[in-house]
């Protein structure tokens, strides 16, 4: 029965059955094939993740061994000299090609490392991977083939494309064999620091003349605080070729620092915008207190002023933004649409140490900040109730370089104490003519003070620099170069009278008050006798009865009766005691020149790396253009609006150039050396020693020789030879990954406690 209940079945059923089957077929196939996919899909990402983290490890090791070339050139050569001052070029164009003024070095087969093959980064892989030259130039720190507008970086025909490193599990090796190369890498270094550091260089073209001056923290006209440079903010971005045009438009300078420093400048309407607010003058001096007022000297924590933050007195729902990466400066050109072919002179990332170079005669490690100009804001007025402790002053006045100082931070700085006038002798009881010193407030020098050495007599002598920040020491050090071991045997007089005329060129004709307490011309007595700076209007001065000294005949001293703004205005400063002659900034072998570098404007200690800082031997001669173009070319500029003379457009250019040529053969080796640029490029500015002075003005205060500000591009890719390869061509090398980075590093050029100094540094992923 039951067999004929099988036979029974019909065709229908076993239809059925075949359908079920195949579909149970047709799903475990699916499944399998869903597996494989799957699988292959996440070892695919694994085998990416991994060569993505491989060539990482591969940038970043190519890395390390070019700063570690970078280093050890410097530790082989620690006495600085001017073949050394700078990083040994290799792979730059030759002699007759279209010069690259950024590029320091490139990897290339022969290079001094030899370590680089023969391979080149433009030549195809096996894959068809390579590196282009507009690649290479992605930054756009060489100068574009094309000055068009077109979005083309694709560099100048004097630029090669560097070599391949081979990198094999022993290290790089410049002819390994084919099967030993796990990845290759190539590099080039550029000069940022020789750059215009666009996280503070440029300033906005306000449009409110405005009115007011010194006191005010931002002296207006606005092109005042131009003139008188100091910082890199006044670098005048208008002098930069922007080809197809002819200049940088101010315009589109407006618009930057409107976006950069959006809170700072007090910008209104939608954040970001890029219509710069221009009429007001409250946005001008809330700009110029951020940039000019560090507060009241002396500065406890000079960290809190290295123009890396927001003020703190502007409102909470506004701030500024920084340029952290090139990148960035790369996307904000994009967005406001000034010339690709201005990024050859703009960087974002600048360092240094705010101190003298270490290698002076003698000086022996003593020094290790630069003394800061506005701490002489202390000193004038000279008070006759002069504040004892130290700390804030009770006795100040408004703004910049209205302040005077208590007792206790004058004495640690200056060793200079107050004496009252009198005019009756208290041990007697007669009068006291107004011929005898008694008669007028005066300083008196007693020198260092301690609670080891209390001292209120008057010295007879400088005493031996001792690592403190006090400027008679380091005025006298500067001047002679001849007392950092021993006291100065000599008489104080010649630095003490610099020192009186000093005080007379930082103070205000508002200052002058009674004679006879609060002195029209300073006065400074030691043990010996005295000395008196220099006012205009000195030959009515009320002090002629102490015979006041007059200059030499024909002899015009200037008194400029403000706050110095960069340490080059101390060659305004005169030796009263001798023919009133000015400090010498402007000649090669002038004995005045170190206080060019023992002296600054910039409070930020030494401890912490300073930006917006420019490398004095760049061989970009339109950076030094900028920085010089509307300087001042007399202090007596200021006095018209806009001011007048100023450095123009074609006088920078000139100075420029002719720097760039001097440094090119004989290389700045500190700040100092800023006065022979002035002797040989000062003649494009004028004849006087006033006008060939704007250079020193507006160079050293911006200006440093002794950091390595670099940008290393370095670019890495994974892979291996074909088994079958016999040579070390690109064609047979399969690429598996890439990476590049922009590594910014500034290093110290003199050694720190016998180690080279890394000041600071910023590594940046590209991503192309």
């Amino acid at each position: 029965m039951n067999s004929a209940h099988f036979r029974l079945k019909t065709p229908e059923s076993k239809g059925a059955a075949l359908l079920i089957v195949l579909a149970f077929v047709v799903l475990l196939t699916g499944l399998a094939v869903a597996y494989f996919s799957r699988t292959i899909t996440e070892r695919q990402l694994a085998q990416s993740s991994f060569n993505d983290t491989a060539a990482d490890l591969l940038a970043r090791s190519a890395l390390d061994i070019v700063v570690s070339d970078l280093k050890q050139e410097i530790a082989n050569n620690p006495t600085v000299t001017q073949s050394n001052i700078q990083p040994m070029p290799y792979g730059t164009p030759a002699s007759g090609q279209t010069p690259i003024p950024n590029l320091i070095r490139r990897s290339f087969s022969g290079d001094p490392t030899g370590r680089t093959s023969s391979v080149n980064s433009v030549a195809a892989s096996a894959n068809g991977r390579f590196v282009n030259l507009a690649r290479w130039n992605s930054h756009y720190l060489i100068p574009r083939a094309s000055t068009t507008t077109a979005i083309d970086s694709t560099p100048v025909s004097s630029f090669t494309a560097p070599d391949w490193v081979l990198m094999t599990s022993q290290g790089p090796a410049s002819s390994p064999v084919p099967n030993a190369v796990i990845g290759r890498s190539a590099y080039a270094v550029y000069d940022e620091g020789g750059l215009l550091d666009m996280t503070l260089a440029g300033f906005p073209a306000w449009t409110n003349t405005g009115g007011g001056g010194n006191p005010n923290p931002t002296p207006t006209p606005w092109m005042v605080n131009v003139g008188r440079k100091g910082i890199v903010t006044f670098a005048d971005l208008t002098a930069l070729p922007a080809a197809p045009t002819t200049t940088f438009p101010q315009a589109q300078i407006s618009n930057i620092v409107g976006w950069r420093n959006y809170a700072t400048t007090q910008q209104s309407g939608t954040f970001g915008s890029s219509i710069f607010q221009v009429n007001a003058l409250n946005k001008q001096d809330t700009y110029g207190s951020y940039l000019l007022d560090f507060g009241d000297p002396p500065f406890t924590d000079p960290s809190t002023y290295p123009f890396t933050s927001v003020a703190t007195d502007v409102s909470s729902n506004r701030t500024d933004q920084a340029l952290i990466t090139r990148q960035e400066l790369l996307k904000l050109r994009s967005s406001l649409g000034f010339s690709q072919n201005l990024l050859q002179y703009l960087g974002t990332y600048s360092r240094e140490r705010n101190r003298p170079a270490p290698d002076w005669p003698s000086l022996n490690g003593r020094l290790t900040d630069r003394f800061d100009i506005t701490n002489l804001g202390l000193v004038k007025p000279n008070p006759s109730g002069t504040p004892p402790s130290r700390g804030r002053s009770q006795n100040k006045s408004k703004g910049r370089g209205r302040i005077k100082g208590d007792a206790g931070s004058i004495l640690s700085l200056f060793g200079l104490l107050w004496v009252p006038g009198t005019s009756t002798d208290p041990s007697t009881g007669q009068t006291i003519p107004n011929t005898d010193l008694r008669y007028w407030g005066h300083w008196s020098y007693v020198g260092e003070q301690g609670p080891a050495e209390p001292n209120s007599n008057a010295l007879a002598h400088i005493p031996v620099l001792r690592g403190r920040l006090e400027f008679l020491k380091i005025l006298d050090y500067a001047l002679t170069q001849a007392n950092a071991n021993s006291d100065d045997p000599a008489s104080p007089a010649a630095i003490l009278g610099v020192t009186a005329s000093l005080i007379d060129q930082y103070d205000d004709p508002a200052d002058d008050a009674d004679p006879k307490t609060e002195t029209h011309t300073t006065i400074i007595a030691y043990n010996g006798g005295y000395v008196l700076g220099w006012e205009n209007g000195d030959t009515n001065d009320p002090h002629e009865p102490l015979s006041v000294p007059t200059p030499t005949t024909g002899a015009t001293p200037i008194v400029i009766n403000h706050a110095f703004s960069n340490v080059g205005e101390f060659g305004y400063g005169l030796k009263t005691t001798n023919g009133f002659q000015p400090l010498d900034l402007r000649t090669s072998t002038s004995t005045d020149r170190p206080v060019l570098d023992f002296f600054s404007y910039n409070p930020v200690s030494s401890a912490y790396p300073r930006a917006g800082i420019v490398n004095l031997n760049t061989k970009n001669a339109p950076i030094l253009a900028a920085i010089l173009k509307s300087a001042l070319k007399t202090d007596a500029a200021a006095g018209s609006n806009p001011p007048s003379p100023v450095v123009s457009q074609s006088e920078a250019m000139t100075a420029a150039q002719t720097i760039v040529t001097e440094t090119s053969v004989r290389p700045v080796l500190n700040r100092g050396d800023v006065a022979r640029l002035a002797n040989v490029a000062g003649s494009a500015i004028g004849s006087s020693k006033e006008h060939m002075e704007a250079i020193s003005r507006a160079l050293a205060e911006v200006g440093q020789a002794r950091t390595w500000n670099l940008m290393v591009d370095v670019i890495a890719q994974t892979g291996k030879y074909k088994p079958t390869a016999q040579s070390l061509a690109a064609s047979d090398f399969i690429v598996e990954g890439e990476k590049r980075y922009w590594l910014h590093i500034a290093v110290g050029r003199d050694l720190n406690a016998g180690s080279v100094d890394v000041i600071g540094q910023q590594l940046e992923e590209v991503l192309e």
